[in-house]
């Protein structure tokens, strides 16, 4: 037993009467004792298929309830859930599944008419399949070592390495890179989440992330588990059930992407009555905002709007999610910053000499701890890893007070002959614009310079005229010759991934082919 089944147990095991998810569906609760029937049961199935240990289950299904009693019967079988989005084509699905040693795969039944041409475009060879009970199939992969044993849950003698999950970086440039996060690491950041975030039995979350992000399944998921409190569950984040749902259920924190809290400052409406309740009736204390850099102008407007604490953190894949938080104590938030490192090891590096830079200074953010990986899966980058240190790629700096400002990705980086332009410094000063719904800066080549600094902007509105002369007018007097953009593009709507991630690399293809107009 590691450290984390002993944990999730003890906390299954505790209270077995009390409410501990909550499905907004169909508003329903589910009582720790009901959790622990359903792993069991779901134990007793995997048992029937005789999956070979330890072994990677597929799984392309959406937030629900049955989504985390598979994931707390995997870890607790020393078995690995593979999380995908779910709103996948087959033969994405089928691509990705070809590209892993699977023992398994659970698709939701949306998939089921297409499974036949699933496992044909895959390669996969299935045997047994068994029917869940919320209408999702398991289906075993032939040809795999039969284990005959039970999972004798909870007694088992885990490793601490053995992986919890396997999830892909979320790359905004290149191929996605393969992360097994196990057991020690699931742990350790948990922990981090529940000290920083002063997470107590008393708080109740709110699952509005996607369970096939690290963000979902660790900060969101386990560490509100962990530190004994109830979590509801919606099928998806809806800017029209958040708040009533907040008020509803008593919701006291939640992690939320920047996008999210863009839609929610665009739907103030919605909170109404929130806003208008007592402030003892006000349950939420604050929300989180991490997967993607969060703007100036967004998180003045919240605050604005809302008056609701907004915490800021960083976070990546390979940490097992959080690897700095502001404090949410009082003067604790520093403007433009992603807060104090929780890591156990965080520094800035050169990252061709792998010097340790001043406070102040430029460089590359390194990681170490229990929390962080050691290796990527299938021998891939070993080239980020040196000394015992993780390099992100993510360009930073710290200041006298250990806060750390992030400057933005080593391979965003603008480099016009020498001189590196950070696309978040270029960005800024252009979100205050009102026409403007959305925005990439980024590298376009150029014969002299090597690369020059253009701006993709996503608007509705009409008069371009005004738009390019309100661009280029903030380009003169908010940025530094160097900076401004050269060209300015139109885009209907920004390419980004299922976590709003902008993909710098495929709008960069569509100003190469001539698909984006040019103001």
């Amino acid at each position: 037993m590691t450290k984390l089944t002993h944990e999730l147990e003890r906390v299954l095991s505790t209270d077995v009467n009390s409410s501990i998810l909550v499905d907004t569906v169909n508003d329903r609760s589910y009582s720790k004792a009901e959790i622990l029937q359903k792993i069991n049961r779901f134990q007793e199935q995997l048992q029937q298929l005789r999956l070979s240990q330890p072994g990677i289950i597929l799984t392309a299904s959406g937030n629900s309830v049955d989504f985390v009693v598979r994931f707390f019967t995997e870890i607790f079988s020393g078995l690995t859930m593979y999380a995908v989005n779910p709103n996948l084509k087959v033969e994405e699905l089928a691509d990705i599944a070809k590209q892993n040693q699977l023992s398994a795969v659970i698709l939701n039944h949306n998939y089921e008419d297409q499974f036949t041409n699933f496992a044909q475009l895959s390669g996969i060879d299935f045997d047994e399949a068994l029917e869940l009970p919320n209408g999702d199939t398991i289906h075993r992969v032939s040809d795999q070592e039969i284990i005959e044993h039970h999972f004798d849950f909870p007694d088992k003698n885990e490793l601490e390495e053995q992986h919890a999950s396997l999830l892909y970086t979320s790359c905004t440039s290149g191929r996605p890179k393969a992360v097994g996060i196990n057991h020690k690491q699931v742990f350790a950041a948990a922990k981090s989440v529940i000290e920083s975030h002063n997470l107590s039995s008393s708080d109740i979350g709110y699952q509005i992330l996607p369970l096939f992000h690290v963000n979902g399944q660790i900060i969101a998921l386990i560490s509100q588990i962990l530190a004994g409190g109830k979590l509801v569950i919606p099928e998806k984040f809806s800017a029209s059930k958040f708040w009533p749902q907040i008020e509803k259920y008593h919701i006291t924190w939640a992690s939320a992407a920047p996008a999210i809290i863009g839609i929610l400052n665009k739907t103030k409406s919605n909170a109404a009555e929130y806003l208008n309740l007592p402030k003892g009736q006000k349950s939420l204390r604050f929300l989180r905002s991490a997967s993607a850099p969060l703007s100036k102008k967004t998180a003045d407007l919240f605050q604005k709007n809302f008056g609701i604490l907004l915490v800021e953190s960083y976070g990546m894949t390979e940490a097992a999610g959080q690897i700095s938080v502001n404090p949410q104590r009082k003067n604790g938030q520093k403007l433009g910053s992603v807060g104090l490192p929780t890591v156990e090891k965080l520094t800035i590096r050169d990252s061709d000499s792998h010097q340790e830079k001043k406070v102040g200074e430029i460089g590359e953010i390194a990681l170490s701890g229990p929390s962080v990986i050691q290796k990527y899966l299938w021998s891939e980058n070993k080239k980020d890893f040196v000394d015992g240190w993780l390099y992100t790629g993510d360009l930073g700096y710290l200041d006298e007070d250990n806060y750390l400002f992030i400057v933005g990705r080593k391979k965003e980086i603008i480099n016009r002959s020498g001189d590196k332009i950070s696309p978040t410094t270029i960005e800024e000063p252009f979100r205050k614009l009102s026409e403007i719904d959305d925005l990439v800066a980024l590298a376009i080549p150029d014969e002299i310079y090597g690369e020059v600094p253009a701006l993709v902007v996503q608007t509705s509105f009409n008069d371009l005229k005004k738009l390019k002369f309100d661009l280029e007018n903030i380009s003169k007097n908010s940025l530094s010759p160097i900076e401004q953009p050269v060209k300015f593009f139109l885009s209907k709507k920004l390419i980004k991934n299922a976590m709003n991630k902008v993909q710098r690399r495929k709008i960069q293809k569509q100003i190469s082919i001539g698909r984006l107009k040019q103001l």
